[in-house]
């Protein structure tokens, strides 16, 4: 369920547990952590570069730049090419995907099943960089090329209490699939096989927007204010154990994101010539007209926590 919020992402809101200084905590190795924003008109769809020691992030270009609201969905990071994909759910859930060496925004199109649109909670990349969606219990295949998905399985919620699963990764070390559902505050291992869930933790002091793994097995998550945070999955329901970076300052703003992902390999060098669609304010395909959408007004942040 959306939630639209007023104004810009107040600072800090009440995180029970007080998290660790910004000094305690490192990615593993040489990985880097990157982000796109969820703040409206205020930054919108902007990448960042999260530098944990500094407390800081660095903006890479520009984002959309233009009027309106946007928030980017869990993304999908794919290392091979270094693009960064993730849905904006502010504008007709629209496929896009940013260069994380400049910032640049293509877009795919509008995401549909079948030729038919649709709303999506979450992306995550997996072995052999297979892309996955979820919507509400349902998991998807996803086309990077053309934004159609595909039913891969159901997520079996016998006997739980599911919400929505804006949380979403891979975790390479431990080769299983991690969501967080965003009703119970429960963390659980997805089999994208059979969509049985496994349940690992329960903490209802973190709501869980977007999550990513880091070499080591490390998870990382961001969601009710703009620091990021990290813990060992098996340890989630232990608030003590969770170490955060405080707000994320750039130049005395704060970023706001549901969209964390984390590159643990070197981006190779690719060749990006007739590789997608350039970004011109709206998909160059005809059929998304009929999807068009009222795009937000001012400082507005589109929020997907329906608490």
């Amino acid at each position: 369920m959306k939630r639209i919020v007023i104004g810009f992402i107040t600072v800090g809101l009440a995180m029970l547990a007080a998290p660790a200084s910004a000094s305690t905590l490192s990615l593993a190795g040489n990985d880097e952590m990157y982000q796109v924003s969820c703040d409206g008109s205020h930054q919108r769809n902007q990448l960042t570069q999260v530098h944990l020691a500094e407390q800081t992030v660095t903006t890479i270009g520009t984002g959309e730049g233009a009027p309106g609201s946007a928030c980017a969905s869990q993304g999908a990071l794919i290392a091979s090419t270094g693009w960064f994909y993730y849905v904006d759910w502010a504008n007709n859930d629209r496929l896009l995907r940013t260069d994380l060496e400049t910032g640049s925004i293509e877009v795919i199109g509008i995401l549909h099943e079948g030729g038919a649109g649709m709303d999506i909670d979450s992306l995550a990349v997996g072995p052999g960089e297979q892309v996955y969606a979820i919507r509400n219990h349902n998991l998807y295949n996803l086309n990077l090329d053309d934004a159609s998905v595909s039913l891969a399985t159901a997520i079996d919620p016998t006997g739980l209490s599911l919400g929505h699963l804006y949380g979403f990764a891979y975790d390479p070390s431990s080769k299983h699939y991690y969501v967080v559902d965003d009703e119970g505050d429960s963390l659980y291992k997805l089999n994208v096989e059979t969509g049985h869930l496994t349940y690992v933790a329960t903490n209802s002091d973190f709501w869980v927007g977007s999550m990513d793994f880091d070499s080591d097995g490390y998870m990382w998550f961001n969601g009710d204010d703009n620091g990021v945070y990290r813990v060992w999955p098996s340890q989630f329901g232990n608030s003590s154990k969770i170490r955060g970076s405080g707000d994320l300052d750039y130049l005395g703003d704060n970023i706001y994101s549901e969209s964390l992902q984390i590159l643990r390999d070197p981006i190779p060098a690719k060749d990006k010539d007739n590789e997608g669609l350039a970004y011109t304010g709206a998909a160059d395909i005809s059929w998304v007209l009929g999807f068009a959408g009222i795009a937000g007004l001012g400082a507005v942040a589109l929020r997907r926590r329906a608490k």
